[in-house]
């Protein structure tokens, strides 16, 4: 009884039916155990295709999900980039009356003026931001077009 509630179909009973199967021959008994074993583990071995078919469906659900959480984000910042600010060179020869705050204010960055200051006097060797005309200076200056 405790089988039929738990599979919900009916599976032989051997044990319900001892008194029955003293009489019967031996391999009459050996025969209805063992198909009672095979019954019990198709149910089984279906159960747990069942379990794995279930478990394989999530995963693949989960995996495609990252998948396109993970394009979006690429896709996102791809569209982003285009207003990437690119950071070029270039030499410059000093005209009278010129100075390294004057390029600071034609080619930084709003807002980062003493920086580009300090930077052109680094890369020019420079312990002062004082200037001479005719030098040559090597300045960085910005632009959103990538060159090769």
């Amino acid at each position: 009884m405790l089988l039929e509630q738990k599979f919900g179909t009916y599976i032989p009973n051997i044990r319900a039916e001892d008194a029955a199967l003293k009489s019967t021959p031996f391999l009459l008994r050996y025969n209805l155990m063992r198909e009672r074993k095979i019954l019990l583990n198709k149910r089984r071995r279906n159960a747990q295709l069942k379990r794995r078919i279930t478990i394989g469906a999530f995963s693949l659900t989960i995996l495609l999900i990252l998948t396109a959480g993970l394009f979006t984000i690429r896709t996102s910042a791809q569209e982003s980039s285009k207003d990437n600010l690119y950071k070029y060179y270039k030499s410059i020869t000093v005209a009278p009356g010129d100075s390294i705050s004057a390029y600071a204010e034609v080619y930084a960055i709003p807002g980062y003026h003493d920086n580009y200051v300090k930077e052109v006097m680094r890369m020019n060797q420079l312990f002062t931001d004082e200037i001479n005309a005719g030098m040559s200076l090597i300045i960085p200056y910005y632009s959103t077009e990538f060159l090769e």
